[in-house]
């Protein structure tokens, strides 16, 4: 029987608890995604690779002047460790990180009203700051329970050096503040190396007599202190939902399902799919992505990352059916840019709304069967229009434009 609705429901509550790559919660996941996959009558393989892994020894933070304090705090991952007796400096809070605050910040150890974007990260390495707290969470947080949110720097980020992190509760950075607060010192150490990933890969040959494949994919890995129910597991059930319908459906062109891994750290995962089916991807006509789906309060949105005729047939494709969703053209972050940057167009297909990511939050009651039946819809008709033409209708092109944005993306050339 087709699965639909309340089966994305039941997958997600078997997947809503922490996934993080190369963790033990990370191959539990793939056990359970791929024993869904043999109920459906499927068999699927987990592909292994290597991802980059830490062990966090010891988090501290105190405030040494005026008024000696202390604070829970977690540290953040892969920013390296202090001297076993820490670090001690001058606070600044630097807000949200101006260029004006961090000519202030050499020798100092800084707070950010929140986390650290990606394009303020050298900046803030080049800024001579000693260390870094950022603030997690909101004001009115119940104290008691609500854990400090754990986090790490992408692997895209090591090169741009390393400065100790911690993060800390929103209320907690209030009451440093309004203690006025001049020195502190944070003591971080952490191991760092490599543990064991997986991407669960499951295939469903075509009809026709063609090596040409499409590529369906979604991340089922989290954050480290998230269950991740809408980030991604719901995109892993209507993954599952898919699998299913095509199971009992044969398509006439060949689909490759990837359940990835590490997408959180890098979308490597994506990355290694691509580079271990190197041989194959030539036959890669087009990667279908899913990240974050089934949230009631909210609207669809649809990314392409390809030629602009791809856009306008995804385009005329919605408006045949009523599909109300936000069109986007570009590249978005998540496990479709690895696919687009070995040359593959890419759609994604989301829906934006009121839940939370990466935070302990992010759990399933915000998701509904309904939304997820509607868009599971959707993406059948698209996949079947897709590969019903006498000739493939999406061009296997990328433009130049997005050629270089995706170099610029993945650190090949300074953006």
């Amino acid at each position: 029987m087709i699965k639909n609705g309340a089966y994305q429901i039941e997958i997600v509550n078997k997947l809503a608890f922490v996934r993080e790559a190369g963790t033990e919660g990370e191959h539990r996941a793939a056990k359970i995604i791929q024993d869904e996959i043999a109920a459906l009558g499927g068999n699927s393989v987990i592909e292994t690779f290597k991802v980059p892994h830490y062990e966090v020894k010891k988090a501290e933070l105190k405030v040494t002047a005026p008024v000696p304090m202390e604070f829970a705090v977690s540290a953040i991952g892969f920013t390296g460790s202090t001297p076993a007796e820490g670090i001690e400096a001058e606070l600044l809070y630097a807000e949200n990180g101006s260029d004006m605050k961090l000519k202030q910040a050499a020798g100092k150890i800084l707070l950010f009203n929140g986390p650290v974007t990606y394009e303020q990260w050298e900046k803030i390495v080049k800024s001579g700051a000693l260390g870094y707290i950022m603030t997690y969470g909101e004001p009115y947080d119940d104290m008691e329970n609500t854990n400090v949110p754990c986090s790490h720097i992408r692997k895209n980020l090591f090169s741009k050096g390393r400065i100790p992190g911690v993060g800390i509760r929103c209320r907690d950075a209030i009451e440093m503040l309004k203690s006025g607060a001049k020195r502190v010192k944070i003591t971080v150490l952490q191991e760092e190396g490599e543990a064991d990933s997986g991407n669960v890969v499951a295939q469903l040959k075509g009809t026709r007599d063609s090596d040409d494949y499409i590529a369906l994919s979604a991340h089922y890995d989290s954050v480290p202190f998230s269950p991740g129910a809408w980030d991604n597991a719901s995109g892993c059930a209507d993954l599952l939902a898919l699998y299913a319908y095509f199971v009992e459906n044969p398509p006439p062109v060949s689909l490759h399902f990837i359940w990835c891994s590490a997408e959180e750290i890098g979308r490597l995962g994506s990355q290694a799919y691509v580079k271990q089916h190197k041989a194959e991807i030539e036959n890669c006509r087009m990667n279908l992505n899913l990240d974050m789906t089934g949230v009631r309060m909210g609207h669809f949105e649809t990314n392409i990352t390809g030629e602009e005729y791809f856009l306008h047939v995804a385009e005329c494709f919605a408006r045949e059916i009523g599909l109300d969703t936000v069109f986007k053209h570009g590249i978005r972050t998540s496990d479709s840019a690895a696919f687009a940057d070995a040359g593959i167009p890419a759609i994604d297909f989301c829906r934006r709304g009121k839940a939370e990511i990466h935070t302990p939050n992010d759990v399933i009651y915000p998701l509904s069967a309904d939304i997820f039946a509607q868009l599971q819809t959707v993406m059948r008709q698209f996949l079947c229009r897709v590969m019903g033409g006498v000739e493939f209708l999406i061009p296997r092109v990328m433009p130049p434009d997005l050629q270089e944005a995706l170099a610029k993306h993945f650190g090949r050339i300074p953006k």
